[in-house]
């Protein structure tokens, strides 16, 4: 019972983190803020859907079948190269990263996606069973918006979705919450 009390304990915590991270992306920044100057507005369109990475069938299928119960529409891939096609071919506005995979590992997918100016305004989650702070350090560094270690909570991870689906979150890199449609164009920052 203790360690059924402490399992709880621990979930509802991490929860709250994630909650407490997502909360952080709502806000406008301040004109002029982040890694925008002189950026110009460029109209792009992500789509409702969600494209999901992950190498293990069983976590795949799986959260895929959750995602769609729910009506959302899924494409996925069973490795990196897989999901980084699926992502420039679908332009989803939610994706779904593993970190270890074959061929091209999570964070290689995440860092590919920031760097295609086209795709600027897509929220990253890194779900892994990686749960170290350096793992979500790299996660953040090379562009994730969230990060959630396995096993994760399927209704944090819906919410966020239907969060961003409903403009009231968004990327770091690219639109902001409210701005929907509207991206930045990189522009070189000296």
């Amino acid at each position: 019972k203790d360690s059924d009390e402490a399992t709880r304990m621990q979930r509802h915590e991490r929860d709250e983190r994630v909650r407490e991270r997502t909360r952080q992306y709502t806000s406008k920044p301040p004109p002029g803020s982040g890694r925008f100057h002189g950026a110009t507005q460029v109209s792009i369109e992500l789509k409702d859907m969600v494209v999901l990475v992950d190498d293990e069938p069983n976590i795949r299928e799986t959260v895929a079948f959750i995602l769609e119960a729910e009506g959302l529409e899924v494409e996925t891939g069973s490795d990196g190269v897989e999901g980084l096609e699926a992502v420039k071919r679908c332009r989803p506005k939610v994706v779904l990263l593993d970190v270890m995979m074959p061929r091209m590992d999570g964070y290689e997918v995440c860092q590919a996606i920031r760097q295609d100016r086209s795709l600027d305004g897509v929220f990253i989650m890194i779900l892994t069973a990686r749960g170290q702070k350096s793992d979500e350090a790299k996660a953040l560094e090379v562009g994730a918006d969230l990060y959630m270690s396995k096993p994760f909570d399927d209704e944090v991870v819906l919410q966020v979705i239907r969060e961003v689906f409903e403009g009231r979150l968004a990327s770091r890199y690219g639109a902001v919450a409210g701005d929907t449609g509207v991206h930045y164009q990189r522009s070189a920052v000296s």
